[in-house]
């Protein structure tokens, strides 16, 4: 069997109607903001950038847009200075420790602004996500290091905007 994150290399993965999420969340961010994108895929956020943002993508593999190449499912997990938010569309269902990358991102991001998919809302096993949280239980994760100021519902997923404590 492959390893999941395989499925990224092909584009044809990168599914049109996930540009709507990143739209969505794309509204959490504040003006002025230093975004560092996980999972940008083809970059559509870069399109919905308040006014004065500096925007990085970057992605599991090279995707011609100038992206940094980050795999958050290996370890040591990078140092990400330079950024004050973290934006993550449907990446955090594929990390297999989502507590050390929450861990991690609070020493670098202020705001971390993601989505995550409802617990039973899709089979998790043939989606090929490395995790099953309960929306109560990945918040969980986060509540120790920040707290949600934003949240809101898109096709079976919770958006989220996270601030530091």
């Amino acid at each position: 069997m492959k390893p999941v994150s395989e499925r990224w290399r092909d584009p044809r993965s990168l599914k049109r109607r996930w540009n709507k999420r990143t739209e969505l969340l794309a509204k959490f961010l504040d003006e002025n903001s230093r975004i560092l994108e996980f999972g940008a895929g083809k970059g559509v956020l870069s399109n919905h950038l308040k006014e004065g943002c500096v925007y990085q993508p970057s992605d599991i593999y090279e995707r011609g847009n100038e992206n940094l190449i980050y795999d958050l499912n290996k370890y040591p997990l990078p140092e990400l200075p330079g950024y004050d938010t973290a934006f993550l569309a449907g990446v955090f269902e594929y990390l297999t420790d989502v507590p050390k990358v929450v861990e991690h991102f609070s020493d670098f991001f202020p705001v971390i602004i993601c989505s995550y998919v409802e617990k039973d809302a899709y089979s998790f096993p043939e989606n090929g996500f490395s995790n099953y949280y309960s929306i109560e239980e990945f918040m969980s994760i986060f509540n120790e290091f920040y707290y949600v100021t934003n949240v809101s519902h898109w096709a079976r997923q919770v958006l989220f905007k996270w601030k530091r404590k």
